[in-house]
């Protein structure tokens, strides 16, 4: 062999070890810089140095897929601790579509990623309800949610509707959604609240209608994929599988704004949860939407029920899960004032005020979860002391033309039928009565009073309904007042 290539072959074989000795030196390298990013990362929590040792072993080591794989896994981990889960997000798909063949971690990855989701689990019976009261942070109760579920018929075609009733202080609100009980897809929905008067919204392929009473708009929004009504929100968290880090994104309506909404729900922990009615294993929910979160706990068991929810700074906890009885009659007994009244079941009667009559008076609010009707009993006791010799049917009279005035004020174009007073007596107790008109939120409703005296004792029933429950609903308030006993 000549001597020009000896040495040729001598400066090959100087660059081939060359390049084995560097691939060595990298190999020891990424696997070092691998465990010190685990050590900084698990064992002393520094998060942003052990997410530059993981970033050098996937830029240095890209032939070795498995150690780059599980750099990159270890990388978003980090960023996720860190709070960054858009930076996360993005690390996890760079995992997934860098380093398919590393199943170990891509399996890993795609469990924080959002995942495809079809409802179809329905751990809800019919007629379903939950009560629940708003606190705020310092603890004090400031309103009430009522959930339900119920089966409908429409045109033949078996659907589910989910509601969400809530009164706060003098607002009342209602958001509910019909879906199909075999596709669960959407199909229209109501909202409602004191404000912002009423809106319906209906489906048809590819297109929402949405039409606002109070201003007589109406609006069309097209649409592609699957598109869930708001009031449906509640039943798809009870249908995720509560697998923690399971993740899925939707796309929700909001109909007061007229809106298209990404949402993702996450489920982040299992956690025990002490409510009301004790404690409960529960799976916890984060809702995002565009940064907005809010927190749902679900019951981690076969009925799912909403057992905490976390919005805004108030809290709503979980204080009776039952199933209506439409037939069945329930009877409202106060003991501190001596009163008791009956109702029926599917209206669940709240006593509003922390004495609950110990202090001479209470509040009972009466809700049925589908209905927009808002009834209330307000017992309190007097003292004649002072009063000039007058019956309780005067007392009663004049109760009423204030309470007139008083509507008149909040409702200026407030009529009473001049037919509709009555006065008459209720098991002994002296009872006067008046109907009205008005427009509530641009909405033609209806106000009852029923106003009762006996001694030392005064119950108001009062009724708001929007006409089209009125045939419904009046009938079933005139019983409830009816049904008035006092000791």
């Amino acid at each position: 062999m000549n001597r020009s290539i000896k040495t040729a072959l001598a400066c090959v074989g100087f660059l081939l070890g060359s390049v084995t000795t560097y691939g060595d030196e990298v190999a020891v390298s990424a696997s070092e810089l691998l465990e010190e990013g685990v050590y900084l990362h698990e064992g002393k929590g520094d998060l942003d140095a052990a997410i530059e040792r993981y970033k050098q072993v996937i830029e240095l080591d890209s032939k070795n897929l498995a150690r780059a794989a599980e750099a990159q896994y270890r990388l978003a981990v980090c960023y996720l601790e860190k709070g960054d889960e858009p930076a996360a997000v993005r690390a996890f798909e760079a995992l997934v579509s860098d380093y398919p063949s590393q199943e170990k971690w891509v399996d890993a990855a795609l469990e924080h990623l959002p995942q495809e989701f079809r409802p179809s689990l329905i751990p809800w019976e019919d007629g379903e309800r939950t009560q629940l009261e708003i606190r705020v942070p310092n603890g004090d109760i400031i309103g009430y949610v009522i959930l339900g579920v119920s089966s409908l018929e429409t045109d033949g075609r078996f659907l589910w509707e989910s509601s969400f009733r809530q009164f706060v202080g003098g607002m009342d609100a209602l958001d509910s959604a019909t879906f199909d009980s075999e596709s669960m897809l959407t199909t229209g929905g109501r909202y409602y609240d004191t404000n912002s008067g009423f809106v319906s919204y209906s489906y048809e392929e590819g297109l929402v209608r949405t039409w606002y009473q109070k201003n007589g708009n109406e609006r069309e929004l097209a649409y592609d994929g699957n598109l869930y009504g708001n009031g449906q929100v509640l039943a798809l968290v009870r249908q995720i599988p509560p697998k923690v880090e399971f993740s899925t994104e939707q796309e929700i309506y909001a109909p007061l704004a007229g809106l298209i909404i990404s949402l993702n729900l996450k489920v982040i922990k299992i956690e025990f949860v002490d409510t009301p009615i004790g404690q409960l294993e529960c799976y916890n929910v984060q809702l995002d939407m565009t940064g907005q979160k809010q927190y749902i706990w679900v019951s981690n068991d076969e009925q799912r029920r909403i057992v905490k929810l976390s919005v805004g700074g108030m809290e709503m906890f979980a204080t009776q899960f039952d199933v209506v009885d439409s037939d069945a009659m329930m009877t409202h007994e106060n003991e501190h004032l001596g009163i008791a009244f009956e109702h029926p079941n599917p209206w669940a009667a709240i006593e509003t005020n922390v004495s609950g009559g110990s202090a001479g008076k209470s509040r009972v609010e009466l809700r049925e979860y589908n209905s927009l009707t808002t009834i209330s009993v307000a017992t309190s006791r007097y003292e004649k002391e002072g009063e000039e010799a007058t019956s309780n049917l005067e007392r009663a009279r004049k109760i009423a033309e204030s309470n007139i005035k008083a509507y008149k004020q909040q409702w200026p174009d407030f009529e009473v039928d001049g037919s509709s007073r009555s006065e008459f007596e209720i098991n002994g107790a002296s009872a006067v009565s008046y109907t009205g008109e008005m427009l509530m939120a641009g909405s033609p409703s209806v106000a009852k009073k029923i106003i009762v005296f006996s001694e030392g004792r005064r119950v108001i029933f009062t009724m708001r309904s929007p006409h089209d429950e009125v045939g419904t609903v009046l009938p079933m308030f005139d019983e409830m007042a009816s049904s008035l006993v006092i000791d």
